[in-house]
């Protein structure tokens, strides 16, 4: 197994309890079995609080907290939403970016709270960490401290934080046609990506005899952008690879990969937000538990080698300019570890 990086809260590093991912409890009875975290890139940094309902079929409501969640959490005020509590399916929609399995006892009332991006004790208790939530313009969000954690087995050599630009994605087919929507993976081209929406569909569905997967072309704002690109859940079409559009780059900064399935997305109609604010991320070491100097927002931090079962602390904050204005949808960002497993 190669070097394997998470991120952690800082005063829980050495636990899945610190995980910053996605965590959760039940808070009433215990409606939710499992969650998996699919880093597909869907997935909002909030807490959720999550409310169901047993009428013949089973339903939930989902509310995102804390100040201008619900106004600007595109996941985070819903109602009424299907539920397929079976113990066993992973439902997609409820929170997308999450594969959420429901008991099959759920009734009326029972409750839990997820959030992502934060840390969430074992009672329940949220704190804040890459959630920034609503910062004045010419200001700063508070200092939270976080640990870049090597689960793997080797070395982790060369280790940089970086903040990516943040997205999510929605429309006909979102969770089922898009396996991930990913940064590039070379370091020189993930911060392409610049804000705007544009449309993902797919045509020319072929059966490729040699592979036995089904092809597609993958089309952005009715452009082709991926020739016969295989929907494998492997390959990871972007700058670079073959049947990807060099030339024209529209997907500039990001990777995408098809899931490996028969089914048909040709009808598939997938809208992605790219949104703006990573450059206002700023990183500083730790020393001695508390921030060192804070690099300029945007810059990347290097944490040096970091071995298996250990992990390096540092610090983060949102630095808002002065010329920011509110908006409608939320600021977003990805915070990515990288390194070179020895």
């Amino acid at each position: 197994m190669s070097a394997d990086l998470v991120l952690r809260y800082g005063s829980d590093p050495t636990s899945g309890t610190g995980d910053l991912d996605v965590r959760y409890e039940n808070t009433t009875n215990t409606p939710i079995t499992s969650i998996t975290w699919r880093s597909n890139g869907q997935a909002v940094a909030g807490t959720y609080e999550l409310t169901f309902t047993k009428s013949g079929s089973v339903t939930v409501d989902v509310e995102a907290t804390g100040d201008g969640a619900l106004a600007r959490n595109p996941w985070g005020d819903r109602s009424g939403l299907s539920v397929t509590a079976d113990g066993s399916t992973e439902n997609l929609d409820i929170i997308p970016g999450l594969g959420i399995v429901v008991s099959a006892s759920v009734d009326t009332g029972w409750a839990a709270q997820v959030t992502i991006g934060n840390y969430q004790n074992l009672s329940a208790v949220v704190t804040e960490v890459l959630e920034f939530e609503i910062v004045a313009a010419d200001a700063n969000s508070s200092n939270r401290q976080v640990a870049c954690r090597n689960v793997g087995t080797q070395i982790s050599a060369s280790t940089y934080i970086y903040s990516l630009p943040g997205w999510y994605f929605d429309g006909t087919g979102a969770e089922e046609y898009i396996e991930r929507l990913v940064p590039h993976s070379s370091p020189t081209r993930h911060k392409m990506a610049s804000k705007r929406s544009f449309v993902i569909t797919f045509t020319d569905r072929q059966l490729d005899g040699g592979t036995g997967k089904y092809t597609v072309d993958v089309l952005v704002d009715g452009n082709k952008a991926v020739e016969d690109a295989q929907m494998d859940g492997v390959t990871q079409y972007e700058y670079g690879v073959s049947g990807y559009d060099d030339g024209n780059d529209y997907l500039a900064g990001m990777g995408i990969i098809l899931p490996d399935t028969t089914a048909d997305p040709t009808s598939s109609s997938i809208t992605v937000y790219v949104r703006d604010g990573y450059t206002w991320v700023a990183f500083a070491p730790d020393v001695a538990g508390s921030p060192g100097t804070w690099q300029t927002a945007g810059d990347d931090l290097s944490l040096g080698d970091i071995d298996p079962s250990d992990h390096v602390l540092f610090w983060v904050r949102c630095e808002v300019p002065s010329a920011a204005s509110p908006e409608s949808t939320c600021r977003m960002a990805q915070l990515r570890a990288r390194g070179l497993s020895i």
